[in-house]
């Protein structure tokens, strides 16, 4: 996993922006009223977030948002709703709710789980005799309008909220996994496992924990394409960085090295890792 920034602009298909999201919206706490007048039972949400799959791909730069492998050369990939609609039914249309994730890590690992450490954010105040007219007035302060940050809740205030829910499954357009998250290389078992930065920090064991629990991120086939790209990796930095060959073969190495940290690799947050630990550091399998 490495931080992601989202990328606002047109791209994002109309149906989450200004007046449509508003319309979006307005079924949702409608249909909530109806829930809590006990006309229906629960939400349900047509599913028209697939047009963001070609943004969120660019935002992630076509690798899952959580695991970072690729997501666009065997499979689609999923849009994934970071806090789960079946809990956070006003967030099921909030374009700032979705990531681009794979298939493994959406529908087999993480589903409708979520945990946080503190309280979980509240839903808007909709009660059995709420009016159409006061709902028409609140659906502009539930979610943020994913460019006109002036028709929304504020990035700003989004974020704060995250921040004071702290989930354990980190969202990459808001945290820094870097923060959080180390890396083990086992040569033994040709794996390379996510691991806490910090092995005596509560708080980021919590949340390798979960990762490893909610996204399955230390997946045994996961590991092993890790450490692939890490052997690659190792051979690139260690020939790049060698004065006794020739000059062409480790220019060759130097790009190689360059082009395996690049956004757009595979693994490239976690070699990045490895990128800031001294040569003398670094296991050699």
């Amino acid at each position: 996993m490495r931080k992601l920034s989202r990328i606002r602009d047109m791209g994002i298909p109309p149906t989450f922006v200004g007046d449509l999201r508003k319309k979006q919206l307005l079924k949702l706490v409608k249909t909530e009223r109806d829930i809590k007048n006990g006309i229906l039972e629960k939400h349900k949400f047509p599913s028209t977030w697939s047009p963001c799959k070609e943004q969120l791909h660019k935002e992630s730069y076509s690798k899952c948002a959580y695991c970072e492998s690729p997501t666009t050369v065997v499979s689609y990939g999923d849009v994934e709703h970071y806090r789960p609609k079946s809990k956070y039914w006003w967030l099921a249309y909030c374009y700032d709710n979705y990531l681009a994730s794979c298939t493994l890590c959406n529908q087999k690992y993480k589903k409708a789980k979520f945990k946080t450490l503190h309280t979980p954010i509240k839903p808007p105040l909709i009660k059995k005799n709420s009016t159409d007219t006061y709902l028409e007035k609140i659906v502009d302060r539930i979610t943020p309008d994913p460019i006109q940050e002036t028709d929304g809740v504020p990035w700003d205030t989004y974020c704060q909220e995250h921040i004071a829910e702290r989930p354990l499954l980190l969202n990459p357009y808001i945290d820094d996994p870097k923060a959080y998250f180390g890396w083990e290389v086992s040569p033994e078992n040709e794996s390379v496992r996510l691991v806490p930065l910090d092995a005596q920090n509560k708080l980021h064991k919590k949340i390798v924990k979960a990762s490893e629990e909610d996204y399955g991120i230390n997946r045994p086939e996961l590991c092993f394409h890790r450490f692939e790209a890490y052997l690659v990796y190792c051979a690139a930095r260690l020939i790049s960085e060698d004065v006794n060959i020739p000059d062409n073969y480790r220019t060759m190495q130097r790009r190689i090295r360059e082009r395996l940290l690049r956004d757009e690799s595979a693994y490239s947050g976690m070699l990045q890792y490895f990128e800031q630990k001294p040569t003398t550091a670094i296991i050699i399998p």
